[in-house]
């Protein structure tokens, strides 16, 4: 409930409404990647959306991992001035 409230019934993916018996929940880090179950790592998506995905993990990861270290670097010091 915790997820829907926040998410507003609208699937985080295609941003569409989620009819209340078509709402599924994704781990954002799939469990079996060793995601947690915690309302923080879960999301709402309609089904297409979640069949999609499946357990992947390419919406999280970086395709060029070394520019996106270089960028949080960047984001980190500008927090700090």
């Amino acid at each position: 409930l915790k997820v829907v409230r926040r998410d507003g019934q609208i699937c985080q993916q295609c941003h569409e409404p989620v009819p209340d018996d078509k709402v599924e929940f994704d781990h954002i880090i799939p469990f079996s990647k060793g995601g947690s179950s915690t309302a923080d790592n879960i999301r709402l998506l309609c089904y297409d959306c979640n069949r999609a995905k499946s357990a992947s993990l390419d919406e999280i990861l970086s395709p060029n991992p070394i520019e996106h270290m270089f960028e949080l670097r960047a984001a980190a010091k500008k927090k700090k001035k």
